[in-house]
């Protein structure tokens, strides 16, 4: 079972330390790893060190999107919005969804980096193909869902 996670703002406290050892079953986010690592920090979980962050941590967030899904449940949700980023070379780099008593929620991190359209071309194209199957569906970069949404 999990015990604790470690976000970037509860790493921030261990500045000027070289290590710090946190208890098994410890989840620490990307983020703080990611600050860690450029801070000179280590961290240990039970004892032993954390694998590196995640590389799509590490390449720069300005192309990053977060896309968001909400709607009653039916087939080929997932397929449709995840072809719509295919066909215009996205990366997803993330996703989580969710069905509860027929509706259906899914929260995507992108890259779009490599992307073949602009961004708002690409906001219109998941829009549209959400109202296609019913669902609506909300683009935005991660630094204003960041913003938008902290504590």
């Amino acid at each position: 079972m999990l015990q604790s996670i470690v976000t970037l703002e509860a790493i921030k406290r261990y500045n000027g330390q070289k290590e710090i050892n946190f208890p098994s079953r410890t989840v620490v986010t990307a983020e703080a790893r990611s600050w860690a690592e450029r801070n000179g920090l280590t961290i240990k979980i039970g004892g032993k060190p954390i694998g590196p962050t995640p590389e799509y941590y590490r390449e720069s967030r300005d192309n990053r999107i977060v896309i968001s899904v909400i709607g009653e449940d039916r087939v080929g949700i997932i397929a449709r919005v995840s072809g719509v980023l295919a066909e215009h070379n996205v990366n997803i780099l993330d996703i989580t969804q969710t069905a509860l008593e027929g509706l259906f929620t899914m929260i995507m991190l992108v890259d779009a980096g490599k992307a073949s359209i602009s961004f708002e071309k690409l906001k219109e194209a998941l829009i549209k193909a959400g109202e296609e199957i019913g669902v609506r569906v909300d683009a935005q970069h991660e630094k204003v869902f960041r913003f938008m949404h902290r504590i």
